[in-house]
Formats: structure tokens, sequence, C-alpha cells
């Protein structure tokens, strides 16, 4: 038997369970990481070519190696990552490769290594690199971040033009209250927003359009036939006075301001007008060679497809041949509708067909040109300038765009760039004017920005009311819109106005044989009934049908819902329009701004109108509202035509 010592296990089972009382556990050799630590993200470096913008829920968002913006989710493919490179893939190669024995060299049984070759990068490595680089940059959501092709004000109102391939920052003012000159930068993300790289259009040329040569632009403009003759005083610096109408200059102040579109507080809109042969056609290609591919120009487009045109640019849309037509009503308005969102300035979300939101921008100018223009109520008429052509005399050469506008088109981007910095206090001048002599806010806003516009192409200065050294120009130009303002404000027709006349202009269902009169005629049919023939109702009866009944107020009418009495006399009549519930009430506004009950808001707008009653129509009581008669018919004839029915004169008009 051998010794054992008793300090070493001995052998057999009785060892091995000795050996095991005695053993150690193992020192844990992994690296202990706490959630949060910097070292779990691996920095990307300054070379990378992807920048990594943040994450919002499961979305990551990046600029990738040409600059544009890109959406992934936590679960990008191999594809998807390689694309988001792009030419720039081997980078990736570089930062996270992987190798393989190179095929037949190295042998085990020999104790010879392998020729290590590359084979691809390390996907894994790859995306959690860009994953956690997206964590770290922190929350990003691109809604009012990103912004398109066109004019932008930055935050320090500066003007931004998005030229696609380059991004020109001008007009910050600085400590010396001087404008800094203007600085290309590459798209990407510049003072907090993110411009992506785009389809490139033409930058601002080196040298800045000069006074006479806008002039001479405005001359040209000023060949066409407008109808309005008044005329305006260009008397700029060095530049000889000259004399030119309203018209051209007001749409060379548009062209300034839709250049100028997204940058801007308020974009006001142009639609022209005029015959066949007036050279609307030949207008719009000069405006479209002048703004080169900083506008986009169409005839049939959709609303939905302005906005795919557009996406988030905040360039100018020009449309030829709008005419108004039933066929495309529908259609024109939501157009309309745009441009009135786009006043203002408007973003929405839309669903795509792959059931993801995307963003559209309307920030843009819109100018229109037709026959007609569309009937506009009174919250799109005030946002746009009517301007109306004439047919040129018989033999009149035709007009043809002249040769250079695409070169003028780019120093005049620049003349607006140099001038930008004065913007916002030429308007507050102009603006002050308008309100001096009496125009409204709205007003001030669409014509003070055309203005303001056009100021910045012709002079080099903010005009100052008080030089005694110059003509008082805002005065001049704001004086010279009355003609203008005038005719929109006759044409603009509120809310209001429109409802009342839609109710007086639709027809009511006629029996077989019989003509079909429209609500209008059947009220003043019921008012003569109502003065020279009492007893006959067939017309009151027509009109409570449809939720419609003619009334007077009892004295105590105001003790409550009711007060209401059959009409006996024209003076102090009422319409009471039954609301919402009215089946009859809800046929008459189908299809219009006013359905669904909308109407009665609308017709408690008329003056004179008393809410808050009730009404019978054959049923059982019907809140209601009380329009006078006179709001919808003119009293002062039904009171003669019922006159002549009492005396025998006329006959008592059929229903």
């Amino acid at each position: 038997m051998t010794d054992t010592n008793d300090n070493e296990p001995g052998e057999g089972v009785d060892g091995v369970r000795a050996a095991g009382a005695k053993s150690k556990t193992a020192p844990d050799m992994r690296t202990k990481r706490t959630a949060g630590d910097a070292f779990d993200v691996e920095d990307l470096g300054d070379d990378c070519p992807v920048q990594p913008l943040g994450f919002l829920l499961q979305k990551q968002y990046f600029l990738d190696w040409a600059g544009q913006l890109i959406e992934l989710d936590t679960k990008f493919q191999k594809g998807e990552l390689m694309a988001l490179f792009g030419t720039q893939m081997g980078w990736l190669d570089n930062k996270w490769p992987m190798w393989k024995p190179k095929p037949g060299t190295g042998d085990k049984r020999k104790g010879e290594p392998p020729e290590w070759i590359f084979d691809d990068f390390n996907q894994r490595d790859a995306q959690r690199a860009l994953l956690g680089a997206c964590a770290k940059a922190g929350l990003f959501n691109p809604r009012g971040k990103v912004r398109g092709r066109g004019a932008h004000r930055g935050d320090h109102g500066e003007l931004i033009l998005h030229c696609g391939d380059e991004i020109v920052v001008a007009g910050a003012i600085s400590g010396l209250r001087r404008p800094t000159a203007p600085k290309g930068h590459k798209p990407g993300l510049v003072a907090g927003y993110v411009y992506p790289r785009a389809e490139k259009l033409p930058v601002p040329s080196k040298r800045a359009m000069l006074t006479p040569h806008a002039i001479e632009l405005l001359q040209i403009l000023d060949t066409w036939n407008w109808r309005d003759q008044t005329q305006v005083q260009i008397d700029a610096g060095d530049a000889e006075r000259t004399r030119v109408g309203l018209a051209s200059y007001l749409l060379l102040c548009w062209v300034a301001a839709a250049t100028l579109g997204g940058a801007l507080h308020h974009r006001p809109h142009v639609w022209i007008t005029g015959p066949s042969g007036s050279g609307k056609t030949t207008l719009q290609q000069l405006l479209r060679d002048l703004m080169d591919q900083w506008g986009v120009s169409t005839e049939d487009a959709t609303e939905a497809g302005v906005r795919q045109l557009l996406d988030q640019d905040t360039l100018p849309v020009m449309f030829d041949e709008i005419e108004p037509d039933a066929e495309n009503e529908s259609a024109h308005t939501k157009i309309v509708i745009l441009a009135r969102l786009s006043y203002s300035g408007s973003q929405s979300v839309r669903g795509t067909s792959e059931h993801k939101a995307k963003q559209f921008v309307a920030k843009s100018c819109f100018l229109f040109s037709s026959i007609h223009h569309h009937e506009l109520p009174q919250a799109d008429r005030n946002r746009l300038a009517v301007l109306h052509l004439d047919s040129f005399e018989i033999g009149t050469p035709p007009l043809e765009p002249p040769d250079g506008m695409r070169d003028l088109g780019a120093a005049l981007r620049r003349r607006l760039v140099d001038q930008w910095h004065r913007l916002d206090a030429t308007y507050e001048v102009y603006a002050r004017e308008m309100l001096r002599q009496g125009y409204s806010g709205r007003e001030q806003n669409t014509y003070g920005t055309l203005l303001a516009a056009g100021d910045l192409l012709l002079y080099d200065a903010t005009p100052d009311p008080n030089a005694m050294h110059e003509i008082n120009r805002a005065a001049e130009l704001v004086g010279a819109l009355h003609h203008l303002i005038d005719k929109a404000r006759a044409e603009a027709e509120s809310t209001v106005e429109r409802c009342v006349r839609r109710l007086a202009s639709q027809r009511l269902p006629a029996k077989s044989g019989e003509d079909q009169q429209n609500v209008g005629r059947w009220i003043e049919i019921a008012l003569i009934e109502a003065v020279a023939n009492p007893d006959d109702k067939r017309a009151r009866a027509k009109l409570r049908s449809h939720g419609m009944r003619l009334v007077n107020l009892e004295a105590d009418h105001a003790k409550g819902q009711g007060g209401l009495l059959d009409l006996f006399q024209l003076k102090g009549g009422y319409l009471a329009v039954a609301s919402k519930s009215n089946q009859g009430m809800a046929e008459i506004f189908a299809n219009s701004d006013w359905k669904k009950g909308v109407w009665s808001q609308a017709l408690s707008g008329v003056s004179g109108a008393i809410t808050n009653k009730k009404s019978r129509y054959g049923g059982p009581p019907e809140q209601c509202v009380l329009v006078p008669i006179g709001e919808i018919v003119d009293v002062g004839a039904v009171e003669k035509e019922a006159e002549a029915v009492a005396k025998g004169q006329l006959a008592l008009p059929t229903p």
C-alpha cells in the first residue's frame, strides 16, 4: 500500500469526492455592463458617410450617403443597409470586416495556419452600431423638421434656399446690423432642420439683377393688353422714372413673392383671366422660362397630384386653362382650397398605399389662368389678386417669350437673396400705409406682401415715407390699388351670402307636367298668397314640406322657444328654416358646403336672424333659424305684385 498525503486527494471515488469538496469557483472573466453605459454604443467616427438623426418609436432616421432622408425599422435588411451607404458601402467593409480562410491554404495536421481573406462586412455589428448611434442622437420627429426644395425662413430670420444639391443661407442680420453674405452648405442637417438632397435646381447667379433689368422685365410684362389701365410710377434711384400698368407691376410682384414663397408669412396668389387670343398661354410660358425649374407648371393636375408633385417643396404652382365647369367643379374646388391652405402655410399627413404616414407641405404661391375665374367665396377672393387681360386688336403680331429669361431668373433670385434682409421692414411700411388708407388685415397681408416682394426687385432700400428727397412710393402704390380691391370686395361673397343664395336658388321637385320653381320664387308666391288671398295656402304648404315656414313673431316671443305665428303681414316677416333633423332641408343642402346641418350655423349669421326657436313643419316642433325674408327676396317688389293681385290686376301666381 502506498502512503498518501492528507492534503492531496486520493484515488477512486473517495478521491473524486475529496477533490470536489476542495474545488474553487473559477473567476467570471466576462465584462459586466451596466444599461446605458457609453461604451455600449460604438462611435461611428467623423468619416461615416451616413448621419444618424435619431429615432421615434420603432423607426430609425438617417441621412444616407447622398443626403436623402431615410426611415428604417429596427429590422432593416442587409440590402437596405447597403443602399443606405450606396457608393460608400466600402466603408462598411473597412469598419466591420469579416474574414474567412482562403481555400487551399493551411494544414491543421502540419500546424500550418491558413491565409485569411476578406469575406463580407459584419451585418450584426453594423446594425448594432447604427441603432446605437440613433439611440444616442435621441428622439427625432421628422414632422416640421424636414424641408424640401424652395425658400424657407430660418429661426433667426435668415433666408434659406434649398437648391436640391446645395443649401444657400443668406440674409441673417449680424451684430453690426448688416446682412451677411450668402453661404453654401451641403444638403443635410442645417440650423436644426433637415434639408435632404433632391433633384437639382438652378442656384442664384453670382451677380444680382440690376434695377434697369427689373424695369425691362416689367416693361415686357406690360406689353400684354391688360384691362385695368391704372398706371404706377417707378422711381428707382438713378434709373429714369417709368410708368407701367398696375396689373403688370403686381404680376412682377407675384414672381418675387412666389420665389420666396416658403419663407413668407403669407403667400398671395394671382388669377389671370382673359378671352381666347389674349396671350394667357404665352404669358405662362414666359413665367415658366423665368422661373426655370423653380416652379411647378400643370394644366389638369388634381389636388392630390399637386400635393405629390410638391411633396415637401415650397415651389410656386402655375395652372393654365383651369376653366370653371360642372364636370371639373369638385376637383378645381379642392385645388382652390389647397391654395387657401397654402396662403398661411399648412402641413398634413396622409396614408400611403404601404400604410405609412406621408407628410405634405403647402407653402406655395399659386397662379391660375382661365377665360373666367371660378366663383370664389370671400375666404378665397381676398387671398388673391385677379388680373384681367383683353384680346389684342386684329393684326397684332403674336407675342413670343423673349430669349434669356432663364438667366434673368437666376439673377432675379440672387437679387432677392441680397435684399431679403429688409423684407419684413418693407412689408411693415406697406401694411401701415394700407391700414391708413382703410384696408382690412387680410388685404394688408395679400397686397402688402406682393408690394413688399416687388420692392426688393426695384429698389435698394426700405421705403421711407418721411424722406424729403423721394416720392412716397408706398402711398403711391397703395393708392393705386383702390379700384382693384373695391372690385374684389364686390365680387367676394361671404359664406353666409353664399348659403342664402344656395337656399333661394335651389329648385324644388314638381309634379309631372309642372315647371320646377326655385325656393326664392316659392317664397314670393307664398307671400303674395298670405297678403292677397290668405285662404290659399298651397305655396306655404310646399315650403313647409321642405322645412321652411313663413312666420311673424308674437309680442311676447322672447319668453321661450315659441312665439311664432303663420305670416299674416310682410312687415317683420321671417322664413323659419328647420335644422339638420329636417329631411327636406337636408336635400336642399346636399353636396354643398352647408350639408349635415351646417346651414343653420351659416344662416344664423344673416343680419337680423333669430336663433333658439322651434317651429312645426307637419310633425313635432323642430329647432330652426328665423331669417328675415328681406334677406332672401325683394319685399318691395312682392308688395307691389300682391297689391296688383288683390286689385284683380294680376292673377294669383300658380304654384
